[in-house]
């Protein structure tokens, strides 16, 4: 069930500023607005012990995938309820300040990748996740089955390009180690994917999408001949 933050009775969110729209029916627990193509979001929310705005990337899935604008925390004493009535209201006024002088497409997360929403020839972008620890990506290769882990029984032993759809790139946080796999379904565990490239220690996102491009011209026969996606061809760039 959604909840959205109290609002005072004499708070009135705008339908639209600029280009930004409101959801009234939004799955989010907070007021949101949306740019035009749905790709960008502005939200007021209300933890249990803050008031935040948070902007987002709507592409992607995680933690990571946007930023806070505004944030003020809620004392512990008086009434809290309408104290964090008057909150929501100061966050709404900052939400709309930030609207009002920024576009949709003038926004960008640093921790969102824009190489990932090119996917390797023969595949689309099914789930990225920008997480705390890691990012995450599935491509799945075009006209196969999509499947989740739950229900699925146990992967293949042997985990091949012809018996799991999705190609998964991950990066940690920190080292910035990556990995490149084979994975049967979307959201497997560790010990359901293969790795099949040999990743370079501390190569970052931009190299780890580079090699998986690579490993799917030089193995996949229906996309080999296709050119390599711009700004992502030159293994050598990062080397």
């Amino acid at each position: 069930m959604v909840h959205k933050p109290p609002l005072a009775a004499n708070v009135v969110l705008p339908k639209s500023i600029g280009e930004w729209t409101l959801d009234p029916e939004s799955a989010k627990n907070g007021h949101t607005w949306y740019g035009p193509n749905g790709e960008t979001s502005v939200g007021v929310f209300a933890s249990a012990g803050s008031v935040y705005v948070k902007v987002m990337d709507e592409r992607c899935h995680g933690l990571e995938r946007g930023e806070r604008t505004f944030e003020t925390e809620i004392p512990d004493e008086g009434d809290h309820q309408a104290v964090k009535k008057e909150l929501v209201a100061d966050a709404v006024t900052a939400a709309i300040n930030w609207m009002e002088s920024h576009e949709p497409t003038a926004w960008s997360c640093d921790a969102v990748n824009e190489s990932v929403f090119d996917p390797p020839a023969g595949y689309q972008l099914a789930f990225y996740d920008v997480g705390l620890q890691s990012s995450i990506i599935y491509y799945h290769r075009t006209g196969r089955e999509q499947r989740t882990v739950l229900g699925s029984g146990r992967p293949p032993e042997d985990l091949t390009l012809e018996n799991c759809p999705y190609l998964v790139i991950e990066t940690y946080r920190g080292s910035g180690n990556t990995t490149v796999s084979l994975s049967p379904w979307k959201r497997a565990h560790d010990d359901e994917m293969r790795e099949v490239v040999d990743t370079p220690e501390e190569c970052g996102l931009d190299v780890g999408l580079s090699m998986a491009r690579q490993f799917i011209r030089e193995n996949v026969e229906d996309v080999a001949t296709q050119p390599p996606s711009i700004g992502q061809s030159d293994l050598g760039a990062f080397s």
